[in-house]
This record gives C-alpha cells, sequence and structure tokens, in this order.
C-alpha cells in the first residue's frame, strides 16, 4: 500500500483511529477529526489535550468506551490492516 492509497483511505473513512504521531497531524491537514489513543508520556499528553481542546481530534479511552480498561493496541492495528488490505 503506497502513501497515496492510504491518504485515499483517509478521506473517505468516517472514523480514523490512530495512536499519537504523525498520521494524525496528517488526519487533521485532510480535515478528518482522528480518534487517538492517549499516552502516558507527558509530552505527547499536553499536546494531545490541546488539540482535543481545539476540537481537533477525540480521545479514544475518555468518549468511545469508557468501559474499557485495556486495549492491546497492537492487535487492534493488526485487524485493522487486515480489512483495510481485504477492501483494497
Amino acid at each position: 500500500m503506497n502513501q497515496q492509497n492510504i491518504f485515499e483511505i483517509i478521506k473517505r473513512s468516517q472514523k480514523i483511529y490512530s495512536r499519537f504521531g504523525i498520521s494524525v497531524f496528517e488526519t487533521i491537514a485532510l480535515k478528518k477529526k482522528p480518534i487517538v489513543f492517549s499516552k502516558y508520556n507527558t509530552n505527547d499528553k499536553k499536546i494531545i489535550f490541546e488539540l482535543e481542546k481545539k476540537n481537533l481530534i477525540n480521545i479514544y479511552n475518555k468518549k468511545y468506551n469508557k468501559n474499557l480498561k485495556s486495549i492491546n493496541i497492537d492487535k487492534c492495528y493488526k485487524n485493522i490492516k487486515s480489512i483495510i488490505e481485504k477492501k483494497l
């Protein structure tokens, strides 16, 4: 999958789940509001909360599943990747 395809998938997607990183800013630049998995790194948390305050992102743990105590993000990404690959 090349980068062009990823941006097209992001544009067509209704919900975008992402770890905090460059992809979050790329998604925002494409006029989408990603759902971000919060991190425990203090510097990243400050940026995450600032982006949420500006209504540019949603934080997964706060709004999307309050009953979920832990999530295996790596397993989720593998599942999402396999779903995307099947649709392409």
